[in-house]
Parts: C-alpha cells; structure tokens; sequence
C-alpha cells in the first residue's frame, strides 16, 4: 500500500532487495504501532479526490519522525492561546515567517515542512496532541496566503481542544464541510483578518480592487496583502489571477526547518 520507489527516491528508506530489510524499515518510518498509524490516517481525511491513503500515512510517519527529534517543554493549551496576537503580529512580511517555527517551539509545538508526496492533496497535520503537539506544512502551494491560513488552522484544531489527528486539504469543500474542519476556519479568519471589517470594505470597494485598495486595507489590519488576496480568492470576491504578484513566497524562509532529505 505505500509508495516504495517514492519513499526511496526522498531517502525516507534505503534501497534494498531484501524484503525483510524492506519491512523493517518501513515500521521505522511508522514507528510505534503501525496499524494505528495507518487506521487513524485513513479516518480523517476526505476521498473527494482519491488520495493514496498509503502516501498520505507515509507522509505523516515522514512529519512525526522529524519533529520528534526537537526538543520543546511542556504544552500548554493556555499559554499557545495567550500567544496568538504575538503569532498573528508576524504575519506582516515574508521575512518573519522564520520567526514563526522557533515561537511555536518555545511554546510546546513542533514544527516541520515536508514536501507532500504524489496523490495526496495535503496542505498540513496536526498530530499527536495529547503528548506533544506537531504542525506538519507541505507548502504545495508555496504563497504566503496558504501559509498563514494552515498555520493558523492547524492552531485553532489545538486552541479549540480538537483532540485528534487533522490531516487537512484546505481545497476540499467536502472535508471543510466536517464541523470541526468549519470552526477552526472560522477561528483562523478571524485571527487572520477581522470580519465584520472585511466585510464591511468589500460591500464598499467592489467591484474595483485595485493593489492599492487591497494594500490599503491590508495595512489597516496590519497584514500582508497577500494574505488579504488569498482570502478575496477562497471566497471568490475576485478571480485567481488577480494581482498574483502579491502572493510571496515563504519556502526561503522556512530551510531550516524543512526535512533534510528534500534540501
């Protein structure tokens, strides 16, 4: 069930013939109790698509595996709460998203990139929140509007208490459907960007937006534009070709804390 050559080809297995080498290894990748692994994968996530369930379990071992070797104290669901506004404040530039992974480690949270897999439509996971909480991003759309609204996801499931694995495809309107999946939307635009006042500027603006209204705005909420423009195209308030200069990068700034075997 999983993607051998794939698993090979990154340098998550090593290259063998033998098949019980093979074996072995692939129970390293998964670690702990595989068919756990593999049961709790294959309840979260949505078939709309027709993911590779054994990719996507692959992937999440590939996330566990490396944020388990950083160090991080004790989590505390009230203390990630109370740290939301300073998070929230470095969403402003491209630049600070390196701020953003050693902040969530300071407060108890690991943090990875790994580079989503064939088939598996991922944007991210969060993991193992009843010991020691993981955030896994794929960064498949490398912008920083997908960015800050995973992060921002991943950290409502935790902030809300949704005690379980997420694993998220943020395009898939059947999953975003699951009422869990809807709160933690909700939470995270909320963050991300004041509503009402959202709301308010688009009754005002359209159909005219314009860089210099969306600029406007964004510093007004104290935001990147980019993050603003991701939201007006989620919601289909302007077409997805609108402005996409807007939509930086984030992956420079995110080396560090990306899987080795992908560097």
């Amino acid at each position: 069930m999983f993607p051998i050559a794939d698993l090979i080809r990154r340098g998550w297995l090593r290259a063998t013939n033998v098949a019980d080498d093979l074996e072995r290894d692939v129970r390293h990748l998964l670690g702990g109790d595989p068919e756990a692994m593999i049961e709790a994968v294959s309840l979260c996530h949505s078939v709309a698509r027709g993911p590779e369930r054994g990719a996507q379990v692959a992937w999440v071992a590939r996330v566990r595996q490396l944020a388990h070797s950083q160090e991080a104290p004790p989590f505390s669901r009230e203390n990630l709460t109370r740290a939301i506004p300073a998070i929230r404040q470095l969403a402003t530039t491209p630049e600070q998203v390196a701020e953003v992974p050693p902040l969530l480690q300071s407060l108890g949270v690991r943090f990875i990139v790994v580079p989503q897999l064939p088939k598996t439509y991922i944007d991210g996971v969060l993991c193992d929140t009843n010991s020691a909480p993981i955030i896994g991003l794929t960064l498949r759309y490398d912008r920083i509007d997908s960015f800050w609204f995973t992060l921002m996801h991943e950290l409502a499931h935790l902030v809300l208490g949704h005690r379980a694995l997420h694993l998220d495809n943020l395009d898939d309107k059947e999953q975003c459907r699951d009422a869990q999946e809807m709160e933690a939307n909700q939470q995270a635009r909320s963050w991300l960007i004041d509503q009402s006042a959202l709301d308010s500027w688009v009754a005002r603006t359209r159909p005219y937006f314009s860089r210099q209204n969306i600029e406007r705005f964004a510093a007004a909420q104290q935001i990147h534009p980019g993050i603003l423009l991701g939201q007006l195209m989620f919601d289909e308030t302007v077409g997805y070709k609108h402005l996409r200069a807007l939509l930086s990068k984030v992956s420079p700034y995110l080396h560090n804390w990306s899987d080795p075997a992908g560097r």
